[in-house]
């Protein structure tokens, strides 16, 4: 079907293309996980929601503080249009306003504190789950590719069992039951192997979703 729909007319078996997301390299999780601290969204949100609620406990403590204004100024007294005998004057001084409401913006300010605080510590917590979850997750992935290495050898010792026992039955030397098992044998690595390299694709993708990678502004920029 695919043929005909690209109208491929080459006589070659058509083999899907392994995506280079499954050909990632393996991770060094310390480093990367540094690496989405600084550059993920998910940590530049929790910076923004910190700064916004710094921002509010700064601005209701300014509003506790009394309001200031310099003033200055030159006056000249006299006589007649021209101002003659005229008596000059320099004036400064400096107009304060206090709070009328200092209860309130009292109130005010530590509501804004203890929003910080709350802010804080709900970015604590998420970045300790966060932590939690990726370093777990890159335990399995780990464990899948050990897995894969594992089923590998043992696809290639079957391989050679089926070849050996092949040439066995073929001179009588073994049953048939004995020759389907070898076979069996042989697809069941062979289907453990296909198991665990889907299931590490599945944690390599959940791993770039968590991180960010899996979609980033480079990639949408093509859209």
């Amino acid at each position: 079907m695919v043929k005909k729909a690209i109208r491929y007319k080459g006589v070659e078996t058509l083999m899907p293309k392994e995506p280079a997301l499954y050909k990632w390299e393996g991770i060094d999780f310390e480093r990367d996980y540094q690496a989405f601290k600084v550059n993920s969204r998910t940590h530049q949100i929790l910076r923004l929601l910190e700064n916004k609620s710094l921002l509010e406990v700064d601005k209701n403590a300014n509003d506790l503080l009394p309001s200031i204004n310099l003033i200055f100024g030159y006056e000249v007294n006299g006589d007649d249009f021209e101002i003659e005998n005229e008596d000059n004057k320099i004036i400064a001084g400096v107009s304060m306003q206090l709070p009328l409401f200092e209860q309130v913006q009292n109130a005010e300010h530590k509501v804004s504190k203890i929003t910080l605080d709350k802010t804080r510590l709900s970015a604590q917590s998420i970045d300790a789950q966060l932590y939690f979850d990726l370093k777990n997750l890159y335990r399995q992935i780990e464990r899948e590719r050990e897995l894969i290495a594992i089923s590998n050898k043992k696809i290639q010792l079957a391989q050679d069992v089926v070849v050996d026992e092949t040439e066995n039955y073929s001179f009588g030397k073994i049953t048939l039951n004995d020759f389907i098992q070898a076979v069996n044998v042989l697809d069941d690595n062979r289907f453990s192997n296909i198991t665990h390299s889907t299931r590490l694709r599945q944690l390599i993708a959940e791993w770039l979703r968590l991180t960010d990678v899996l979609v980033n502004a480079s990639v949408l920029k093509k859209y």
